[in-house]
């Protein structure tokens, strides 16, 4: 730890040998795990020190062992900052066998210095469920979705409607109506016998 610079992403191994090859391998911003994928005491002991970092990059083995470390270590250190290596699963030989690839050593031995040190740089994000790529958001046409009509005819022709399920601000200068915009829009629904629910927190723009 005392030779880490706390300004570079931070490698952490599961052992001492993937932690020897990362560093033989070029990386030397690196540190192993003491006792084994399943200890977790090194995070709150060493929390002060973790907490430098705004990046760390976790290299657990290839198990459901190095699985569960990586999900757990994720969880604490905090998605926002933490990347996962993704080793391959094995290499293939030119007589078509297949030598399985577990660890940091494994992948330094099959494939080299520069495929360690390329999986390093490029280590993946950590995937966020409630979050999508947004090259994977479908396209929708919004005139499909229901929403909330204000009345205001310039307004909604614009704007269409207030779209359930839609985060909506109303902001302006101090006495331009912000608040009577809500009330409005609350009068005309309910005399419409229509209800529906909302938080209103005034902005004030200066």
């Amino acid at each position: 730890m005392n030779r880490i610079n706390v300004s570079q992403p931070l490698l952490i191994t599961e052992g001492e040998f993937d932690a020897a090859s990362a560093i033989e391998a070029g990386y030397f911003n690196t540190v192993s795990i003491p006792l084994g994928a399943g200890n977790f005491s090194w995070i709150e002991e060493n929390f002060e020190f973790l907490e430098q970092f705004d990046s760390i990059i976790l290299a657990s083995d290839n198990d459901k062992a190095g699985e569960k470390m990586r999900k757990e270590c994720i969880y604490r250190l905090g998605s926002w900052r933490t990347k996962y290596i993704e080793y391959p699963e094995y290499k293939e030989l030119a007589d078509g066998r297949k030598i399985p690839i577990k660890d940091m050593n494994d992948t330094l031995q099959a494939f080299g210095a520069g495929y360690v040190m390329a999986m390093i740089i490029n280590a993946k994000d950590t995937p966020v469920d409630s979050v999508v790529d947004f090259a994977d958001v479908e396209d929708i046409d919004i005139s499909t979705i229901d929403g909330i009509e204000t009345g205001i005819k310039e307004f909604d022709q614009e704007m269409m409607r207030l779209f359930y399920g839609s985060f909506t601000i109303v902001t302006g200068t101090n006495g331009s109506g912000k608040s009577s915009f809500w009330v409005n829009l609350l009068v005309t629904r309910l005399s419409k016998g229509k209800m529906f629910g909302c938080i209103v927190k005034s902005f004030q723009t200066t």
